[in-house]
């Protein structure tokens, strides 16, 4: 089970569809050149293929465990984390202040999508790390950016974000872990489940970032507050200190990613945990969902990444896999399933997606550099707008055509897919958890066409014309129509006898005028046929027409 990073793709994405030139040319990317893009890009496919990719497959047979509340992660896992830690590659897109090296994250999610490919198990600990690192840069006190951010940038102390308890999955609302306020710190006692690397053996000391409610919090999501808890306390040097209130209980029995431990936490048992406040009490969601976007990209990159892996393996079988004469040959010989026509549909599925993966979520990647580094705010803005939408759709759209190649590669396996010991069925089982992974999808959509639809005003101008209409997927009113209205043959709402005007306007879908006709032939002022009901009317919608 090799994996060998794709390079020229790769690069292809970085400088013809995302722009690494344009990135490049920002204030703080100049060193960002194409020369040292490269010798990024060859030094980690190197570490990838030879260092992380061979430790895959054992880890998954052997996974973590826990022994006397320590968790020993899989053999090999230790050596290579200091190996990577060593090299720098934890800090490449980080602030230079607090130590990072200050590369693009185009760059880092590039380099990240051959952490995951290579090894996924491994890679889990890099994404939450970077997804704290990321929470407490943002919204972190100066000293607990000074205290923290260098030991975590570097590597050598890694981040976890605790968010679900045993009653509060998806509704945070739930939530019930406490923080009792004591002195200039809190006390923190509960348990939290889900907790990837809450606790393991490779990093000297492990930054819990935790939500729990004070205890004059108001109920629901308002109430939850941010909390710093570290597994050892630090030092004024620097150096961990005394052992924290925290301890793993046990390790879940997973479907896949056996190589990462997934933790039960629990906070408290002698007296609380100590933990530091976040900004203000009472904004711990807000804060933690900054967290959770880093980790939405890093998600959706996961399933590029897995499908990369997937591919290569379902190519590479079905290259060395003899059976059956080709079809398009006289010769009796049987020959590779490569030659086989369905067997190349299905690995030219596969390679087709995976580029346009690689093309989206590389524009995302870039797009994050423009809004924190263009010298224009109002550009900058805009640009953050449309990381905004785009990262919601690279997670769920990543994560769940990631699943489905997968499941491709073990069909081109064949029967010999349905065996552990060829690998395929891992890159399914390992790919299945990424759909839920930092919420699931349809939720996220959910919440995501809310909190767009306010918000469509600021769209650039080129996404106003009357076919980018934001649609509405049924007929929904923004208010119960008037028993006054009535239902006219052609399927469309009229107004009898008064003046109040909705603010919705029936549009057609196919060509987007005013939708007085029927939409088949799109053409203003038809006549719909008659007897036709408001369902019969397919192709119309009623749609929003913000004033821009």
């Amino acid at each position: 089970m090799t994996y060998t990073a794709p390079l020229a793709d790769m690069r292809f994405a970085l400088r013809e569809v995302a722009g690494l030139q344009h990135v490049a040319s920002l204030p703080g990317y100049e060193h960002a050149t194409d020369d040292t893009v490269d010798a990024v890009l060859e030094e980690a496919a190197k570490l990838a293929g030879n260092g992380l990719a061979p430790l895959n497959r054992d880890g998954d047979k052997t996974g973590a465990r826990l022994e006397n509340g320590v968790v020993r992660t899989a053999p090999g896992f230790a050596g290579i984390y200091k190996e990577f830690v060593d090299g720098g590659w934890n800090s490449l897109p980080f602030d230079p202040e607090f130590g990072g090296q200050g590369m693009p994250w185009l760059l880092a999610a590039t380099v990240q999508e051959m952490w995951q490919a290579a090894n996924m198990g491994f890679g889990l600990v890099l994404l939450l790390n970077q997804g704290a690192i990321d929470a407490i840069h943002h919204h972190g006190s100066a000293e607990q950016k000074s205290r923290y951010l260098p030991k975590m940038i570097s590597g050598e102390w890694t981040g976890t974000m605790n968010l679900t308890e045993p009653q509060a999955g998806s509704d945070l609302a739930q939530l019930k872990c406490k923080a009792v306020k004591e002195g200039d710190h809190y006390r923190i006692t509960g348990q939290k489940i889900f907790i990837t690397y809450g606790e393991h053996d490779m990093a000297e000391n492990i930054v819990h970032l935790v939500l729990a409610r004070t205890p004059e919090a108001p109920a629901g999501v308002r109430g939850i507050s941010l909390f710093i808890v570290p597994k050892f306390l630090p030092e004024d040097d620097g150096r961990p200190g005394k052992r924290n209130d925290l301890r793993c209980v046990s390790l879940e029995h997973k479907l896949g990613i056996h190589a990462s431990p997934t933790c039960v936490m629990s906070f408290g048992d002698d007296g609380g945990a100590i933990g530091t406040l976040v900004g203000e009490e009472g904004r711990g969601l807000s804060y933690m969902f900054t967290m959770m976007n880093n980790a939405r990209l890093s998600v959706g990159i996961q399933g590029l990444a897995i499908a990369e892996r997937a591919y290569q393996q379902a190519s590479a079988f079905a290259k060395t896999r003899v059976q059956s004469k080709d079809d398009g040959s006289t010769r009796p010989e049987p020959v590779s399933i490569i030659h086989h026509a369905d067997i190349r549909r299905m690995l030219m599925t596969m390679r087709a997606q995976i580029e346009a993966m690689r093309a989206l979520g590389y524009y995302t990647a870039a797009g994050i550099d423009g809004a924190l580094k263009h010298p224009n705010r109002e550009q900058a803005r805009r640009i953050q707008d449309r990381v905004d939408l785009l990262i919601p759709i690279v997670k769920a759209w990543f994560t769940d055509l990631g699943n489905e190649i997968a499941s491709i590669g073990v069909q081109v396996h064949g029967g010999m897919g349905f065996i552990e010991e060829t690998g395929a069925a891992q890159h399914l089982r390992e790919s299945r958890r990424a759909t839920w992974w930092a919420a699931r999808s349809p939720r996220m959509a959910a919440r995501r066409c809310s909190a767009w639809w306010p918000r469509c005003a600021r769209l650039p101008r080129r996404w106003r014309t009357p076919r980018a209409t934001i649609w509405r997927p049924s007929v929904v009113l923004s208010r119960p129509p008037p028993t006054r209205w009535k239902m006219p043959r052609d399927g469309l709402p009229s107004r009898s006898r008064s003046s109040w005007r909705p603010r919705w306007q029936a549009r057609c879908l196919s060509c987007a005028s005013p939708a007085r006709h029927w939409a088949a032939g799109c053409s203003p002022g038809a006549p719909s046929p008659p007897r036709r009901g408001w369902l019969a009317a397919t192709a119309i919608r009623l749609s929003w027409r913000p004033s821009w």
